[in-house]
């Protein structure tokens, strides 16, 4: 699955703000435990700071269990 809004080297370069995908509570703990990994990879993830490939899986799987996808809210886009 791609995440075209989550282009993470565009948005560094551009500071835009960037996506996210948003959880309810107690989510993000569920993903860490799911695959191994700290708060901090499954935050990076979700708000598309990294692009790697469990970075992706992270995202799906997040859309998968009821997240959403908030897209890019700068004012100056068109």
């Amino acid at each position: 699955m791609r995440f075209p809004m989550c282009n993470w080297r565009t948005n560094i370069a551009k500071k835009q703000v960037m996506a996210k995908i948003i959880l309810e509570y107690g989510e993000r703990k569920v993903l860490g435990e799911i695959f191994n990994v700290s708060q901090l990879t499954i935050r990076r993830a979700l708000s598309c700071k990294t692009n790697t490939d469990l970075a992706k899986k992270i995202r799906k799987v997040a859309l998968d269990r009821g997240g959403v996808l908030k897209p890019n809210q700068n004012p100056t886009q068109q």
